[in-house]
């Protein structure tokens, strides 16, 4: 085990709300909106709001896109370094840098397809509790699942991102 995988999760979810209300999360604190639908593949960054300190180089974040239900997974970012602290209107919020991807709408997973495959803990965003905070440690055995039921190409970017970003840590 290197130092970075000893040191920085792996996996963490993140979350994107299209629609939200403006009273609560990074929307209230930012005073912006944001939808990862306007967002296509490059440089880019993503709040993170626990686990600030164990997101790092290689940490790959799993974006769930909220839509009332289940919602889908509809984005990845390799995070390329720690959350760095950015004055918003409302405080202060931590943003990873990385390499972001929308995954195309049609390699989108839905959150309820994820909440039925066995082995799936049930945690949230794809069970029975929807909320959680951008940063949440997402554990092996349901990455795996996640892993199993994106696109193959998907697969292939995490792979050689996450390793190149590692490996130039």
């Amino acid at each position: 085990m290197t130092n970075i995988e000893a040191t920085h999760l792996n996996d963490v979810l993140l979350g994107n709300n299209p629609h939200p209300s403006g009273k609560t999360g990074w929307t209230q604190l930012s005073h912006r909106e944001y939808d990862l639908l306007t967002w296509d593949y490059g440089e880019g960054n993503w709040s993170v709001t626990c686990n600030r300190q164990r997101v790092g180089p290689g940490t790959l974040g799993w974006i769930h896109r909220a839509d009332g239900s289940h919602g889908h997974l509809a984005g990845l970012i390799v995070f390329t370094d720690v959350p760095q602290p950015q004055d918003e209107p409302g405080g202060t919020a931590y943003y990873g840098d990385g390499w972001l991807w929308r995954l195309p709408r049609e390699w989108w997973i839905d959150g309820a397809r994820v909440f039925a495959q066995h082995g799936w803990s049930g945690r949230a965003p794809f069970g029975p509790t929807r909320r959680f905070r951008n940063g949440e440690e997402l554990r092996a055995n349901d990455r795996k699942i996640l892993h199993s039921l994106l696109h193959p190409v998907a697969q292939e970017w995490i792979e050689s991102t996450v390793e190149h970003v590692r490996s130039n840590a």
